[in-house]
Parts: C-alpha cells; sequence; structure tokens
C-alpha cells in the first residue's frame, strides 16, 4: 500500500510511504497520523514556515505542551505569519510591567518577539 505525500496547503505530492505488511524479515511500521500532520512543498515551507520550527519555538520560549502546541496551530492555521502574531501575544502576556510602557515601547517589543 503506498500512501502519498502531499502539501497541506497546495496539495502537490511531496513523496510517499510504502507500507507492505506481508513483507517479512524487514521492519514496518504502519504509517501514523503525525506522518501526515504537517506536510509542506518547499514554496509552503519557505512562505509559511515549518511546522518543527514554531514547535520549538513554543515549547521552549513559552513552555507550552505539545497539546497545547497543536491547539494554537489549529487556531493559526498552520501558518507561521498568524502564529508569531499569537507567540508575541502570549509572550508580552507573561511580561510583568508591560501594560505599563508605552505603546512606542511594547510596539518595539512585539515586533522583536515576531522576528524570529
Amino acid at each position: 500500500m503506498i500512501y502519498e505525500l502531499k502539501c497541506r496547503f497546495c496539495g502537490i505530492v511531496t513523496g510517499n510511504i510504502e507500507y507492505n505488511p506481508d513483507r517479512k524479515f524487514q521492519p514496518q511500521r504502519i504509517p501514523q497520523d503525525s506522518d501526515f500532520e504537517d506536510i509542506r512543498c518547499d514554496a509552503d515551507t519557505l512562505l509559511y514556515g515549518t511546522f518543527k520550527e514554531m514547535e520549538l519555538k513554543a515549547t521552549q520560549d513559552l513552555q507550552m505542551s505539545y497539546d497545547k502546541f497543536k491547539d494554537l496551530m489549529v487556531k493559526c492555521e498552520y501558518r507561521k505569519p498568524l502564529f508569531k502574531k499569537e507567540f508575541s501575544k502570549i509572550k508580552t502576556s507573561k511580561i510583568s510591567g508591560f501594560k505599563d510602557l508605552a505603546k512606542e515601547e511594547q510596539d518595539m517589543i512585539i515586533s522583536n518577539l515576531e522576528n524570529f
């Protein structure tokens, strides 16, 4: 059985996974949902970023669990620009005294957080 791997945004076939349960003497692994979770073609990787890149940012900088990160990715439609906005909102909400800063200082902090 061959599973096609398609870009989640444009549908271009980026590869495939072959699974043959009858094959002996070779370790076989049944494809999991995570194998198909976030497949992107090269153009969409450049445009929207990579899932792993955003996962590392969320789990390390925000101490977010993987399940919460996945919920955030669904909310952000798996797109880096939307993720960056949500990331900066979450990060600034954790900064004590952020609300007391001048608008220019807040904007500077937000733009620095979104530049990764």
